[in-house]
């Protein structure tokens, strides 16, 4: 890759905006109604232990390593005291990325200012993503107003309105509309809409991603199939990319016909990011037949890695810009990545069983010490050795050229790094209290909100 992320000097604006705290509370409770469970164990998390408060983590990566047979492979770390084990994991990882900041390892040269998309043309297509998961999500990713208002207001309004405010797009441009689940819903595919920007001369498709951390862990960690001469896909995204299209597929062509030099846009979150990176790999071949020769291009947000070797697809991998949020953990999350972790875990479990006593084992997994120095460089040396590539879990990337890492500086900004897919995809797994939270969509918009003017 030839970008880079070092970005020109310049001074920051502290913006007049709401507190971060008001936001997560506002994100979390919108973003995690749909699942009880799952609301449950966030509004307890403030009273919980740090090792507790990993525990829906925990259930989720045990339904995982159950799911795809992993954990016949590294059973010994799978006993009573994973939790625990886990959060000593996440102190060293947190010493580890003090010395070794992950951004900078996986920062690109050189990059021309020119090739970005702006921050507000990304921010544009995040409300997109975040419109698909319908009303109460974007009653959450209303940065600023009260919770039960901005609720109030979205029940008094349909899902069209709803969403047609967020995008600001017309409503009668909306011209498909598959987002709600109910009894009369096709359920073989992800939600979505289909949009037509006449003012900017675009043809949006948004696609929808999955709600729970549950089904994040478990859909994204699924193995590869075979595709486009030689590579390797994540086969439940390129089976629901598939779905998608025999559902929109249509309509998109047609409307692309009726207007004459549109460009198609594609967006998404989370899993939604990675159907739209898999179409657009569709979509690009055979001098775009598939769309009769119109522009494309895709804004992801916390794309997962789902495609090997990217050097078979180049124009989807160089019309893919993908956006990543501190510490979400999808777009590091793979078969591979969490095979990793847990020898990691293995790690911390020999250095207890030869180098510790039994009160300073207790001590460490009862979080009243530190991990000691030889135990993180043990566990440094674990997750620089890489380990054969199981059957149907090779190495896959975010098939994107341009991956932009952004970050809260202590100004209340966001800075960023472009960095390279390849090099993200070798960076592993970080275990950390609050990756869900990250991952939020109305997180990802008010990041793009206040995102430094430097893209």
């Amino acid at each position: 890759m030839v970008l880079s992320t070092r970005k020109p000097a310049g001074k920051a604006i502290v913006k007049e905006k709401p507190g971060l705290g008001a936001v997560l509370s506002t994100a979390t409770v919108g973003f995690l109604s749909s699942s009880r469970q799952a609301h449950s164990a966030e509004s307890s998390s403030t009273e919980a232990s740090p090792y507790q408060r990993l525990k829906p983590s925990v259930d989720a990566f045990r339904k995982f390593l159950n799911t795809t047979g992993i954990d016949m492979e590294i059973s010994g770390s799978l006993g009573i005291q994973l939790l625990p084990k886990l959060g000593v994991l996440s102190q060293i990882q947190n010493a580890l990325n003090q010395r070794y900041d992950r951004r900078e390892l996986s920062r690109v040269t050189s990059y021309r200012i020119n090739d970005l998309p702006t921050a507000q043309e990304a921010l544009k297509y995040m409300r997109y993503a975040t419109a698909v998961y319908g009303r109460e999500m974007i009653a959450a990713a209303q940065i600023g107003k009260p919770m039960e208002a901005a609720k109030k207001r979205a029940e008094d309004r349909t899902t069209r309105e709803c969403i047609s405010e967020h995008i600001n797009v017309p409503g009668e441009d909306i011209v498909l509309l598959d987002v709600d689940y109910d009894h009369e819903t096709n359920h073989n595919h992800l939600r979505h809409f289909v949009a037509v920007e006449h003012a900017n001369r675009k043809v949006v498709l948004s696609i929808r991603g999955t709600f729970t951390l549950s089904e994040i862990v478990v859909d994204i960690t699924a193995f590869s199939r075979p595709c486009f001469d030689g590579g390797e896909a994540h086969t439940e995204m390129y089976n629901m990319a598939e779905r998608i299209w025999a559902a929109a597929g249509e309509t998109l062509v047609r409307l692309l016909r009726e207007n004459d030099g549109y460009e198609l846009i594609m967006t998404g979150h989370s899993l939604g990011a990675g159907c739209a990176s898999v179409l657009n790999m569709m979509c690009q071949r055979n001098e775009r037949e598939l769309i009769e020769g119109h522009r494309v291009r895709v804004f992801a947000f916390a794309c997962p890695p789902l495609f090997t070797p990217l050097t078979l697809v180049p124009e989807a991998v160089y019309t893919t810009t993908n956006y990543i949020l501190e510490q979400d953990i999808v777009p590091f999350l793979s078969v591979d990545s969490v095979r990793h972790m847990f020898h990691c875990v293995r790690a911390i479990e020999d250095y207890m069983q030869t180098e510790m006593t039994t009160g300073e084992k207790m001590n460490l997994m009862l979080a009243r010490a530190k991990p000691p120095e030889g135990m993180i460089e043990a566990v440094h040396e674990v997750g620089a050795r890489r380990l054969q590539p199981k059957e149907g879990a090779p190495v896959l990337s975010i098939p994107a050229a341009v991956n932009i890492w952004m970050k809260e500086q202590p100004c209340g900004e966001y800075d960023f790094e472009v960095c390279d897919p390849e090099v993200l995809s070798w960076l592993g797994l970080n275990v950390d209290i609050e990756y869900f939270q990250y991952h939020l969509p109305p997180r990802y918009e008010y990041a793009l909100e206040n995102l430094m003017d430097e893209i």
